[in-house]
């Protein structure tokens, strides 16, 4: 087994990034910015159930109406240091994102994340970040994440979208009814090994292109005539 640095022996490919889901949940996210960047993060953080203070004087629209409400909080000023002190209940800010206009501001604030331990993404500088948001299907439970590692955003949209073509909204059905007879089977005591026949019998019985032509419920028909 190999330790510590990988030697040239050790036939393992390297990672630029370690590839995670998070679940942020009722955790504290911070952003910076006002612009369309800042809108994009804080939207896909709302969708992940974060709790999330945006730091800018000014908003676009969209931020705006997101501020009024309960799930994000908008500070009306530029950002401080103090935006990552904990709160009230000493909890710190589990990630931050850097979408301000001024360079200076964005290294001084991801230096003082550092220090304090906490990720930090920095706006169209993958050299200053801890973390990188990558291109990202969402097809319900199932998603797909698309990283060139800061090299070439445009790249992994533009493979994002060829994926899109492939990976169509059926697949939310299949992913949810996947995960209920897989649930199912774990509460029957069904072995691993056998849980994994099963699904490769719905597969290969075109379960998929019966949800495409038929919808959902015919999709869930076929499942049972299928399996039992």
């Amino acid at each position: 087994m190999c330790f510590k640095a990988i030697p040239e022996s050790c036939d393992l490919p390297t990672m630029t990034h370690y590839p995670i889901f998070l679940d942020l949940t009722g955790l504290r996210c911070v952003v910076f910015g006002g612009g369309a960047v800042a809108e994009r993060k804080v939207e896909a953080l709302v969708r992940a159930g974060a709790r999330v203070a945006v730091v800018s004087p000014t908003a676009t629209a969209r931020l705006k109406k997101l501020g009024s409400g309960q799930t994000v909080e908008w500070r009306r000023r530029a950002g401080t240091v103090r935006d990552l002190a904990p709160d009230a209940e000493g909890r710190a800010p589990q990630l931050v994102f850097l979408c301000t206009n001024s360079p200076q501001t964005q290294r001084r604030l991801a230096r003082e994340c550092r220090r304090r331990g906490i990720l930090v993404n920095v706006a169209d500088a993958p050299e200053e970040c801890d973390f990188l948001v990558p291109s990202v299907i969402n097809r319900g439970p199932l998603q797909i994440a698309i990283s060139t590692g800061g090299e070439s955003p445009s790249l992994a949209q533009a493979i994002r979208k060829l994926l899109e073509q492939t990976i169509d909204p059926a697949y939310e059905i299949l992913a949810r009814l996947a995960g209920e007879l897989r649930a199912a089977d774990k509460t029957a005591g069904v072995p691993i090994a056998e849980r994994r026949r099963r699904f490769e019998r719905l597969m290969n019985r075109g379960i998929l292109e019966t949800i495409r032509k038929d919808g959902e419920e015919a999709g869930r028909e076929k499942a049972k005539d299928i399996l039992g």
